[in-house]
């Protein structure tokens, strides 16, 4: 019990340790309760800032290595399994990198401001922050430094997704957190008060009018009816993953696109690799599930696994999406562009060429349609390559426990980026269908109706033309350059002054 009192009064002597402390609680805690979606939108605005405070006001030398030390353990335990329950010590190395990642902005920080640095100053966070994430991005690395996931659930300041995209919420949420540091600083100056007050109303502004925007969506009464499925990954027989016979998937496929059809279905989209077929029985394959597009008048969004047994592509396997119209034609393949980082790199062969954008008939109209595969739909510069005129973007996945409750989220924010319909279908996670302002028509795991079943959703098809579908590559180069300017020009400004401070500092002890 003394030992707890001595602990309790040395943070409460010791605000930088219990910020610190605080900020981990907030970066780990949401996934362990994951119900409460009110700690999603909290949780970033909170540990920022509890980091950066700590990088401020902590006198050590070896502060940036507390928080460092700090950053792995949130982390880790945050993004526990995140490339699958398979590759748990890949996974701990990917979660020390990502911390570096994610530290990086805060020495960038430190070098260039304090106390005496001007307001503009406190632009150096967020844009080193959001340029780390848009490196990560060009790289086909996982965005973990990406924010706005966590505003999925805050659908007031989503809205800023499709004017700013996921890099400027992203930057609001750092700034923010910079900005309070400096006010705090210059408390006792009046241009403190009036920084926090300024800043603080605009907050509140932005989710007024994302609020309006929202509420006032108008949908039109056309909608398509979706059925979702997953393939026969599970063997309920044996309990157990594995290549299921050609008979089997056959099977499968012959079920699902029988219900399909006796619900009334406009169009059938599969999760991810939902049917492993050798290659020699490829064509085979194709063959009869066009047949039974025709069959049924049934337009068919087909995702597989194709195994490579010839050798033709050095023995990796083909993760693909096939678009297949009602007369059983096949308009388009697709191969997944953005592969998962150690777990499918060099046993993936990785597609090429742009997203597909094709008019489909569904129904008694047409729509536009575009599809990525899983991973892709990450990546917010590479989903702005859609088509404009889309109006349904699927993305079949394959979730695991681990990234289940941001995967979803991050795939619904692209929703908004694009101002398109979403059908997520995702097999052992959560399938999320949402229109353009974010709005959830449906939110479900599928997986667990069992085996041969599917999932109908009414999905709307309106579509909202976004200032971020035109001109968001232009917007997300502004952060690497304002972190250029720092770079180049802020040295003199920052590191130069903290110096000259420190010597003053120095003179005036002596004297």
């Amino acid at each position: 019990m003394e030992s707890v009192k001595r602990f309790c009064k040395f943070l409460s002597c010791n605000k930088p340790v219990l910020m610190v402390i605080l900020g981990c609680f907030f970066l780990l805690a949401p996934p362990f309760f994951s119900n409460i979606k009110f700690l999603y939108i909290l949780s970033v605005w909170i540990w920022p800032f509890c980091f950066l405070y700590y990088a401020h006001f902590s006198q050590k030398s070896y502060a940036q290595a507390v928080l460092l030390a700090f950053l792995v353990v949130g982390l880790s335990f945050r993004f526990h399994g995140v490339l699958g329950p398979d590759f748990e010590g890949a996974g701990g190395l990917f979660m020390v990198f990502t911390s570096c990642v994610f530290w990086i902005p805060f020495v960038w920080d430190s070098v260039y401001c304090h106390k005496e640095s001007p307001f503009i100053y406190t632009l150096v966070f967020p844009a080193i922050f959001c340029t780390m994430n848009y490196i990560l991005s060009a790289c086909s690395i996982i965005p973990i430094c990406n924010l706005a996931y966590a505003q999925y659930d805050n659908k007031p300041f989503l809205q800023l997704a499709s004017v700013i995209g996921e890099f400027g919420i992203t930057f609001l949420i750092t700034w923010t957190a910079s900005v309070a540091i400096y006010v705090i600083e210059h408390w006792k100056r009046p241009e403190g008060k009036r920084v926090g007050l300024i800043a603080l109303s605009i907050l509140i502004l932005l989710h007024i009018g994302g609020a309006v925007h929202y509420s006032t969506r108008s949908e039109e009464n056309a909608t398509v009816k979706v059925a979702q499925a997953i393939g026969p990954k599970l063997d309920q027989d044996k309990s157990e993953w594995g290549i299921l016979t050609y008979a089997r998937n056959m099977e499968s496929f012959e079920a699902i696109a029988t219900s399909a059809f006796e619900k009334g279905a406009d169009i059938l989209v599969f999760s991810e690799e939902a049917f492993t077929i050798e290659d020699l029985n490829e064509q085979r394959f194709m063959e009869h599930v066009r047949e039974m597009a025709r069959k049924f008048s049934l337009p068919i969004l087909l995702t597989l696994e194709i195994v490579d047994l010839d050798n033709d592509h050095e023995g990796k396997l083909i993760n693909k999406a096939v678009l297949i119209d009602k007369y059983g034609e096949v308009l388009t393949e697709y191969l997944k562009h953005n592969i998962l980082p150690v777990v499918e790199a060099g046993s993936t062969v990785i597609g090429e060429g742009p997203i597909p954008a094709k008019v489909l008939a569904l129904g008694n109209s047409s729509y536009g349609v575009s599809f990525t595969i899983c991973y892709d739909g990450n990546f917010s510069e590479f989903v702005r390559g859609m088509d404009p005129t889309t109006q349904l973007y699927f993305n079949p996945c394959w979730d695991w426990k681990s990234i289940n409750d941001f995967h979803y989220r991050t795939i619904g924010v692209r929703s908004v980026e694009m101002g398109v319909n979403l059908v997520m279908t995702t097999n052992d996670g959560i399938s999320l269908v949402s229109n353009p302002v974010g709005k959830e028509i449906s939110l479900a795991q599928i997986d667990q109706l069992g085996l041969d079943q599917i999932y109908i959703t009414e999905v709307p098809t309106k579509q909202i033309e976004t200032i971020y579908s035109k001109i968001g590559g232009l917007l997300n180069l502004i952060y690497p350059v304002i972190s250029l300017v720092f770079i180049v020009f802020g040295q003199r400004r920052g590191w130069r002054r903290k110096i000259k401070l420190n010597k003053l500092k120095r003179q005036r002890t002596k004297a």
